[in-house]
């Protein structure tokens, strides 16, 4: 409160307490004075009551169902009105339009007759008046951040002050005046008795918003005026006694004038109604302007005087034509009031409910032509050209949207991404920079909050959030754009002989991450699919290279742990730790990155890799498999002539053979034949890394006897991977290194367990230990 406040009662405190303990009741009393004694920092202190009251005392006030002037004495709500320093007229911030415009309407009956009484009294103008919403934590529903909340806020204390300012406009035929003496000095604020849970604040049952602010403010305004309102009435004392001579030698003349009286003039009627008539002005715009419910006033005292049947047939007729004029205009001037502002419509169907509205308040017959140029017609149709202007806006930027949105949808149905197509979702950027007209615009700019408008710039928003991705995305993976590592840090490459290849990757990884902060949300299943495969194409090199910079990592390990020159199938559970250590995490998360853009299920490769390689045994169990034979394969058909054997060999153990048979008849799939075997009993071989390994089928080729053999591995501690490469194709008494590798070939497990090595493990050119 920039300031000491003492609660000299302590009412104020236990009052907060009731309020945070939600033990707070209903004022039952009229009144509830809180004396207090503040000392604003910097200035002497000032005592000062603060009254609460019973709201249903208020009401009546509010409603004039109980009279200020006759009620007005020391302990009731009207004498703490009507001698008040400023006055705090709440309002629910969430209330509906309706009941707000049902708020507006008593207050301004309240004030209107509140300053009718001050100027009356002569009392000195510009009564501090608070218009304060309140519940305003209440706003915060579907606003995630403390910023947004304040915004709406700020939204909700403009839109209430504008509207209410329009009230009070039409009923003081203007702005102007609101400061003139006897008037009084509107202001509006915002308050909650606690901050509400925020995504980025956590909640503040015990803060208030705003309530210090408010407080601080009404006892600065508060003092102002009471220090006007003394110092107007020293003047006062001084004027009456200069006077006081004045009245002496005027006491001495009226002596003179005592004894030789003369007899005063009265005005008659007559006077009193021509003089009225003058005072009009010449147009219907001055007559039916400021001081209109003055005049009609003063036409009712002349129509109910007794005199009123003596004046003439065109007199009497002069004033049953002001009266029927005033009074039509007066329901005029308030039903165009009571209209909602356009700027409070939130779509074309509630603008047109405004429209109809003020298409059906038309002026009475008889005074259409000549009321045109009234503050209420005129007001009339300003608001039906704003209307006009708000759809004609609403329209704009609708189409504006629109436009965007249908740009964005043809820049993301593209099969190829080009420097063009970067080149356009630029300028698409710039466009969308240049709408018809700001939001700030004071005329134009509520259309952005029609419904019709949100929907289309929603479709924008989501068709820009989508292109926008897809040109990160792209430019992450060089493809357009600058290739440099910073700005394309997934464009994976073949790294120099001499690079560090964790150290490339930690770079790679914090460039994505600060280039491209919602890389996270990526996604390639966001994007149409006639560009998803180029992408997809350009994301499998990535990864192909990302596995070959962890074959080069392996493989740089292996040779610094093993210099006996021969493969120990030992070594490669410390190969699976090494994979893990702290010094490789940025290599890892980037890979797992890579794998994960490409396909969300995936696994985590390298985590799956170093369980892989920390693996001391598997279990091999085969009881069917498919064997694909490409008709290319040869220049003459190539069939099984056999049973198809797996050979798993032990150190010291006789050699384990599994025997698959084929049945059924082969499946053609284009140019190849798909051939199934199946084992004639379930086995499960317990393979330990080093074992041996290998497979054969005797084949036919024409009239020659030929055999296919599996025996090529990365690794000799993995050789069950034989089964799933390619074989050799050779004679049956011919080694399978001499024949030709059976390009096309593919053996696939159908039914059983059967482990796949890693595509990190490395071809290791070691002998077997």
């Amino acid at each position: 409160m920039h300031g000491h406040l003492t609660d000299l009662s302590h009412g104020l405190g236990e009052l907060r307490n009731r309020v945070y303990d939600e033990r707070l009741s209903e004022t039952l009393e009229e009144i509830v004075p809180y004396p207090v004694r503040f000392a604003p920092s910097g200035r002497p202190a000032r005592s000062a009551v603060l009254y609460d009251c019973d709201g249903r005392a208020a009401n009546d006030l509010l409603t004039q169902k109980r009279s200020m002037e006759k009620e007005a004495r020391t302990g009731t709500l009207a004498g703490a009105v009507l001698d008040a320093d400023a006055l705090i007229l709440t309002i629910d911030a969430s209330a509906a339009a309706t009941q707000v415009e049902d708020d507006f309407r008593e207050f301004l009956r309240f004030l209107r007759h509140l300053e009718l009484y001050r100027s009356r009294q002569h009392t000195v103008g510009g009564l501090p008046v608070f218009l304060v919403l309140t519940k305003c934590d209440l706003l915060a529903r579907d606003t995630p951040t403390r910023s947004a909340w304040h915004a709406r806020i700020e939204d909700r204390q403009q839109d209430v002050a504008r509207r209410f300012k329009q009230f009070l406009a039409a009923e003081r035929g203007g702005e102007g005046g609101l400061l003139s003496f006897g008037s009084i000095h509107l202001e509006v604020r915002a308050t909650a008795v606690r901050q509400p849970a925020l995504v980025d604040a956590a909640p503040q049952p015990r803060e208030p918003h705003g309530v210090a602010e408010l407080f601080h403010h009404a006892f600065v305004e508060a003092i102002t005026f009471r220090d006007r309102r003394v110092r107007s009435h020293k003047r006062l004392l001084w004027t009456v006694g200069g006077a006081g001579s004045f009245l002496v030698a005027m006491a001495i003349a009226g002596a003179i004038f005592f004894l030789n009286p003369s007899r005063p003039v009265e005005p008659t009627l007559a006077d009193r109604l021509e003089h009225l008539k003058a005072a009009e002005g010449p147009t219907a715009a001055t007559r039916l302007g400021s001081g209109l419910d003055r005049r009609l006033q003063a036409w009712l005292e002349i129509q109910s005087h007794p005199a009123f049947p003596e004046l003439s047939e065109n007199l009497q007729e002069v004033v049953r034509e002001r009266l029927d004029e005033g009074q039509a205009y007066v329901q005029f001037r308030d039903d165009v009031a009571a209209t909602p502002p356009p700027a409070s419509a939130r779509s074309l169907a509630e603008l047109g409910q405004i429209e109809a509205r003020l298409r059906k308040l038309m002026p009475p017959a008889p005074y259409q032509a000549e009321w045109a140029a009234t503050e209420a017609a005129v007001e009339r149709d300003r608001l039906l050209k704003e209307i006009s202007g708000l759809r004609d806006a609403a329209a704009h930027l609708t189409q504006f949207n629109f436009a965007l949105k249908n740009h964005a949808t043809s820049l993301l149905q593209v099969t190829e991404l080009t420097p063009e197509w970067d080149q356009q979702v630029r300028e698409l950027e710039t466009a969308e920079m240049s709408p018809p007209f700001p939001r700030t615009d004071p005329a134009r700019g509520p259309a952005y909050d029609f419904g019709d408008v949100v929907l289309a710039q929603t479709d924008w928003q989501r068709s820009r959030g989508q292109l926008l991705q897809l040109r990160d995305v792209a430019t992450a993976l060089g493809m357009v754009g600058d290739p440099d590592e910073a700005r394309a840090p997934l464009a994976l490459r073949a790294p120099p002989a001499d690079a560090n290849i964790a150290e490339l990757a930690a770079r790679r990884w914090q460039n994505l991450k600060t280039r491209y902060p919602d890389y996270a949300r990526w996604s390639l299943a966001t994007f149409p699919d006639a560009i998803r495969p180029e992408l997809e194409r350009r994301l499998r090199r990535s990864i192909d290279q990302s596995n070959r910079d962890g074959q080069r990592l392996i493989l740089e390990r292996l040779n610094a742990i093993n210099t006996t020159g021969k493969e120990d199938s030992a070594d490669w559970p410390r190969i699976g730790e090494y994979l893990l250590a702290p010094p490789l995490k940025d290599w890892r998360e980037l890979t797992a990155f890579l794998a994960k853009l490409a396909d969300p299920a995936v696994a985590d490769p390298v985590q799956t890799t170093a369980d892989f390689l920390r693996r001391t045994s598997f279990d091999l169990e085969v009881t069917k498999l498919r064997l694909r034979i490409p008709d290319t394969l040869s220049d003459a058909p190539v069939r099984p002539n056999g049973d198809l054997v797996l050979d798993h060999r032990k150190n010291g153990v006789a050699p384990v053979r599994v025997s698959l048979r084929q049945v059924g008849e082969p499946e053609r799939d284009r140019q190849t034949l798909i051939y199934t075997f199946t084992a004639a009993a379930s086995q499960t071989l317990n393979y330990v890394p080093g074992d041996g390994f290998f497979a054969e089928l005797p084949v036919r080729k024409g009239d020659q006897d030929l055999k296919l053999t599996w025996a090529a591995s990365r690794t000799l501690s993995y050789q069950f991977e034989r089964l799933l490469r390619e074989p050799r194709l050779h004679a049956a008494n011919q080694s399978n290194v001499d024949g030709p590798l059976a390009e096309g070939v593919i053996v696939t497990v159908s039914e059983g367990k059967f482990p796949i090595v890693p595509a990190m493990v490395p071809i290791v050119s070691l002998a077997k230990k």
